[in-house]
């Protein structure tokens, strides 16, 4: 993401989506389960717990099933996530 400036979010803004409330162009929500679907941690699941930036797209700190964090983009990312035997998990 070097190549593309972010636009990092502010507290009020941040205040907002913890407390569940909607923001323009960001798909998921604070604590939602997710997987991410690609880039360099494909397959990676966890829980959201902070949102990050909202430009060039939304950026999240994912903590992972593991204990781990990561930082991903909102197209890495799906709320769907399938347990190993491919049934969808809520």
């Amino acid at each position: 993401m070097a190549d593309r400036e972010r636009i990092w979010i502010d507290r009020p803004t941040q205040d907002a989506w913890t407390l569940g409330e909607d923001i323009p162009g960001v798909r998921f929500r604070m604590g939602q389960p997710v997987e991410v679907v690609d880039g360099p941690h494909r397959a990676a699941r966890g829980v959201l717990i902070c949102l990050y930036a909202l430009a060039p797209e939304p950026e999240f700190h994912l903590e992972t099933e593991d204990g781990g964090d990561l930082v991903v983009i909102q197209s890495h990312l799906s709320g769907r996530i399938e347990d190993d035997c491919g049934s969808s998990i809520p």
